[in-house]
């Protein structure tokens, strides 16, 4: 079994990326579904502070980092993500790497937790856009 730390030591400094894609995805659905977007907003403010205080590695509590993750879950799951990266490579290729460094880091840190404090907010339309 695979844990949630395991990924992340994985990832090394592509962590906190892979939270912040995976955990605003349900907001980028075009069909609204009220409530779902402040439990997903918080939890992407408490990760843009970490940003901001520029840490390695986004810290979450211990029950969340432990938590296991079957292999054959874990296997599809990195095989479906393997197959999809390697399409889109010639796109994604390394790029903007200031963002990188300290200074983008805590910059990107600011802008993410300003767009997550609209996505908690429950006015219509403002969590889509973030």
């Amino acid at each position: 079994s695979l844990t949630l730390e395991g990924v992340f030591l994985g990832v090394g400094d592509k962590a906190f990326g892979l939270l912040l894609a995976i955990l605003s995805l349900p907001s980028a659905l075009p069909v609204p579904a009220p409530g779902y977007s402040t439990p997903f907003g918080i939890l992407l403010a408490i990760l843009s502070v970490q940003m901001i205080l520029l840490r390695e590695r986004p810290s979450l509590p211990k029950f969340a980092m432990s938590r296991k993750l079957g292999f054959s879950t874990a296997q599809k799951m990195f095989g479906a993500a393997n197959r999809f990266l390697h399409k889109i490579e010639w796109v994604i290729h390394p790029r903007l790497t200031w963002i990188g460094k300290p200074g983008g880091r805590a910059a990107l840190g600011w802008l993410t937790l300003v767009m997550s404090c609209l996505m908690i907010l429950p006015i219509p339309l403002t969590n889509t856009f973030p």
